[in-house]
């Protein structure tokens, strides 16, 4: 059995192979090898190395959203300042495309001559019927 510095060491390698993107089979080769221990194993230590990967690596989506949002907004002010007013507006866009402020479909959509009345209301659909009388 490997003492506790030998796993730490090994887990070590074989997140280092990980995030060079080696290949599963090269680790296992490399690292029996190197360590002299069996294919389940390493196996199970790529199974731990990628939950560190997800846990170290994983966040919140509002945080991703709200860095995200940050950043546009620093890139409008810079765009003000500078009277650039096409990044301006693009990156406005970009918050409300962000926040999905708009359908990004038309709210009929015809295709192969068949309507798609998915995203109306009972009410919308109603007025569109009493403009076409």
């Amino acid at each position: 059995m490997s003492n506790q510095s030998e796993i730490v060491e090994r887990r070590e390698d074989v997140m280092t192979s990980l995030l060079r993107g080696w290949r599963t089979a090269d680790i296992i080769k490399a690292t029996t090898t190197n360590y002299n221990v069996s294919k389940v194993t390493i196996e199970r230590d790529i199974t731990h190395c990628y939950a560190e990967i997800r846990k170290k690596y994983e966040r919140e989506i509002p945080d991703i959203i709200s860095n995200h949002i940050a950043k546009y907004e620093e890139i409008h002010r810079a765009a003000m300042e500078l009277g650039d007013f096409r990044s301006c507006i693009a990156a406005l866009q970009a918050i409300e495309k962000l926040l999905k402020l708009h359908v990004e479909q038309p709210l009929i959509a015809i295709q192969n001559n068949t309507v798609n009345l998915d995203n109306l209301s009972l009410h919308e659909l109603q007025e569109l019927l009493s403009e076409t009388n």
